[in-house]
C-alpha cells in the first residue's frame, strides 16, 4: 500500500544518481544504471518527474512538476509519484540528499 506523503517526505530531497545515462526517445526516458547494467523506462509522466530529478527536489517539487504538466488530482499524482520513487530509489537511480547535499 502507497501511502500518502508524510511530513518527513515533504522536506526529504531526491536526486537521479550520476552512475547512469539517459535519452529520450519518443517522449519517454531510457535510463541505463551503469553500477548494475540495467534498464529501466519512464512512461511520460515518469519522464517528466525524471528530467525534474537533475537537481535535488523534495516530493511537493515533483507532485507540482506532475500537477503543471497533467490534468491529474493532487492526490492521484502523490500516489503515482510516490509509486514511482520507490520504484527508482528500488533500482538504484534515485537517492536521498541531505540539505546541505547539492548532488554531488
Amino acid at each position: 500500500m502507497v501511502e500518502a506523503m508524510t511530513p518527513a517526505a515533504n522536506e526529504e530531497r531526491l536526486i537521479a544518481v550520476t552512475d547512469q545515462m539517459s535519452t529520450t526517445l519518443e517522449g519517454e526516458v531510457v535510463i541505463l544504471n551503469l553500477a548494475t547494467g540495467t534498464y529501466f523506462g519512464l512512461n511520460d509522466v515518469g519522464t517528466v518527474i525524471w528530467e525534474t530529478l537533475d537537481q535535488p527536489r523534495t516530493m511537493p517539487e515533483l507532485r507540482d512538476a506532475m500537477l503543471r504538466e497533467f490534468d491529474v488530482s493532487s492526490e492521484v499524482a502523490e500516489t503515482d509519484l510516490t509509486r514511482l520513487i520507490e520504484e527508482l530509489i528500488a533500482a538504484g537511480l534515485v537517492r536521498r540528499v541531505g540539505p546541505s547535499d547539492q548532488g554531488s
